[in-house]
């Protein structure tokens, strides 16, 4: 195999935000974890057990970029993942980028919407050191890919890269760079953009991740996740999830979720782990079935996961308990029971609060999200969302009521037709599209400085609400 080297990178995703908004994370993100360790505490304790977590203020590896490496190692390439804010904190960033290119023969480059301003800097430094090839893949440039090869990039993958990157990676190591054979590719031929067919490869939906690429250091800290599915067949308008590239549902077999959590058990310096699935619990069967597995053969981890609220019933819970799921994140998103139906949250509000009690009986921690500057808001319906975090939390029916400003990346229904769900988008710079600071959109009824002083107020009202319960 060529002597060259396959290089996966992960652009930072840090945001730029007011000294006043970081202050307030920092007293939200602290009193939150009080409350968290004192319901885990007493749960330990009356339970018998001792779980021991990650580093909750570290990121994880890009997850995405590490499923492609693994399929390329697996055919002898070879291959190294870099991590752009790991090595930041590090102090290594700058001279391992000079190093990378010397003996790179390809560069693979993750982004979301708010690290893309990160992988175009990337791109430019890149291009003025190496020849070598720059893909780009992943949520953002799948929906602006036109742009992505505007900016630099030789190559976009499309929706899922698995069926794609072997061929990319031949065509590489031939110096031929013919493109027309990769599947879900957009690229530059004869000066014209060309886009081949879209076509998914679920053979490789999870492998096995490559974490001897990691620093080890960097393992020990961060929060491991096992994906039980891809894509999401529901279409809330204000989820990437539920765009046309991602809007099937394909679920892993109990073998791989066992093979990957056997590879992970003499790896992690914890015992809890993130079955990160939006659509957890949508096929029973198989869910409960899964949860048998985990407390027949993996006693001695714990997990948290997402579940629809819809989806709660006492079976389920049963099973999720008895298999040491102890939290669990349900998207309420409005206290506004019509700006939930407009959203794709149809539920009444004695509904949400039957399904929470029921969650509390099983589950110690029960977190909830929330958003403001959903298409059709008024003051009156942030107002509610309030209202309803300070009741929820009143109840002690969560654990956590996250509150943050809704963002319509490329992709969400919202941004494809803006006019439909009366949003008027002010920019597209995408550092701003963090839900964390003025939104770059207006809404019919408010501007972009209310939605965030909606959103301050909520997260204000948290920590009050926190505390008081910490008393």
């Amino acid at each position: 195999m060529n002597k060259g080297k396959f290089y996966f990178i992960a652009p930072k995703i840090s945001v730029e935000i007011s000294k006043a908004e970081s202050d307030r994370l920092t007293r939200w993100f602290n009193a939150q974890q009080s409350l968290r360790n004192k319901i885990l505490h007493n749960w330990q304790v009356s339970n018998n057990i001792k779980l021991k977590e990650p580093n909750p203020s570290l990121h994880s590896p890009h997850f995405g970029l590490l499923t492609l490496a693994s399929l390329l190692l697996e055919n002898g390439y070879n291959v190294e993942y870099l991590d752009q804010e790991w090595l930041e904190k590090k102090d290594e960033w700058i001279p391992t980028l000079s190093k990378i290119t010397k003996d790179a023969i390809a560069f693979f480059i993750g982004s979301i919407t708010i690290s893309y301003p990160y992988a175009v800097e990337l791109i430019k430094y890149l291009k003025s050191k190496s020849e070598a090839k720059i893909i780009l893949g992943g949520h953002h440039v799948t929906y602006m890919d036109i742009q992505a090869i505007e900016d630099g990039a030789d190559i976009v993958i499309r929706g899922e890269a698995e069926s794609g990157i072997q061929t990319i990676a031949n065509e590489i190591l031939i110096n031929r760079f013919c493109w027309d054979n990769v599947p879900n590719a957009t690229f530059l031929k004869n000066g014209k953009i060309y886009r081949t067919q879209l076509k998914s490869n679920l053979n490789y939906l999870h492998p096995i991740f490559p974490f001897d690429l990691l620093d080890k250091e960097q393992l020990k800290l961060q929060e491991i996740y096992v994906f039980p599915s891809r894509g999401c067949k529901h279409s809330c308008s204000f989820c990437i999830e539920g765009g046309k590239y991602w809007n099937g549902h394909y679920q892993l077999s109990l073998n791989q979720i066992r093979s990957n959590l056997l590879s992970y058990n003499n790896l992690l310096d914890f015992n809890f782990v993130y079955l990160y699935d939006s659509n957890f619990g949508e096929d029973k069967i198989w869910t409960i079935n899964l949860c048998n597995l985990l407390k027949n053969e993996f006693p001695n981890l714990y997990f948290k996961t997402l579940l629809r609220l819809d989806l709660v019933d006492e079976e389920l819970l049963i099973a999720f308990r008895d298999a040491g799921i102890i939290e669990v994140l349900v998207g309420i998103e409005s206290g506004d029971e019509n700006i939930r139906k407009l959203s794709g949250k149809s539920m009444s509000d004695d509904y949400i609060f039957e399904k929470l009690i029921l969650l509390n009986k099983y589950i110690p921690l029960v977190k909830t999200s929330w958003l403001v500057g959903l298409p059709y808001e008024t003051k009156e319906t942030c107002k509610k969302t309030i209202d309803f975090i300070e009741q929820v939390h009143s109840m002690q029916l969560v654990s956590e009521a996250s509150c943050r400003i809704a963002s319509y990346y490329p992709g969400t229904h919202v941004f494809e037709d803006p006019e439909k769900h009366e949003v008027s988008f002010l920019n597209f710079n995408w550092k701003q599209y963090h839900r964390r600071c003025v939104p770059p959109y207006n809404l019919k009824n408010l501007n972009a400085q209310e939605i965030y002083n909606y959103y301050s107020k909520a997260v204000e009202k948290e920590i009050q609400l926190i505390e008081n319960r910490l008393k």
